[in-house]
């Protein structure tokens, strides 16, 4: 796998104090927009562009492992059903991003 940078934004606090130090995750957005529209406190936080760096997989990707404690579309909220249909758009958008990026 080549290595893939671009530029991703996440909020000016999560900058400052939590990336790296909380254990709870933190949001990195592909645009200011979508930060925008999900991160609100980006009036008072400010908003942080960095560019990230795949540098390596520390555990290679387990697709078996994976689909073990999957869930099945059957046992899916409405609100896990709409969230998940979210996440593929966003995917398929960052998809075309990395499609049009130069080798």
């Amino acid at each position: 796998m080549s290595k893939k940078s671009f530029k991703v934004y996440v909020c000016g606090v999560d900058f400052q104090h939590e990336i790296g130090n909380a254990s709870d995750g933190n949001t990195i957005y592909p645009s200011v927009a979508a930060l925008k529209a999900h991160a609100k406190c980006w009036k008072g936080c400010g908003i942080v562009e960095l560019n990230l760096t795949l540098s390596k997989w520390v555990v290679e990707q387990n697709y078996e492992e994976m689909c073990k404690n999957s869930v099945t579309p059957d046992q899916m909220t409405k609100n896990q059903i709409k969230d998940t249909k979210k996440q593929i758009e966003g995917l398929k958008a960052f998809l075309k991003r990395l499609q049009k990026e130069k080798p």
